[in-house]
C-alpha cells in the first residue's frame, strides 16, 4: 500500500501540480528540473508493485490459480 500510495503522489506531483505550479508562478522554472527524478521515483514504485504481486502469487501458492486461468503463462 505504501508503494501504490507513493508512487501515486510522485506522478500526481510530476505530471499535474508541479507544471501547474510553474505555469501559474506559484514555483519558480528551477522545480521543472525535479520532473524526472518524481517519475523516475513513480516507475520505481510502480516496479516494486509488480514485484510484490510476483512474490505473492509465486509465494503463497495463488500459482495454481494462476495456471489454471492462464495455463500459458509459465512457458
Amino acid at each position: 500500500m505504501v508503494l501504490m500510495f507513493t508512487g501515486a503522489q510522485a506522478f500526481l506531483a510530476a505530471h499535474a501540480i508541479i507544471p501547474s505550479s510553474v505555469a501559474s508562478h506559484h514555483l519558480s522554472a528551477r522545480w521543472l528540473r525535479l520532473r524526472p527524478m518524481m517519475y523516475a521515483g513513480g516507475f520505481a514504485c510502480l516496479a516494486g508493485v509488480a514485484a510484490v504481486f510476483i512474490y505473492i502469487i509465486a509465494v503463497i501458492g495463488v500459482g495454481d490459480l494462476v495456471h489454471s486461468i492462464y495455463p500459458h503463462l509459465y512457458r
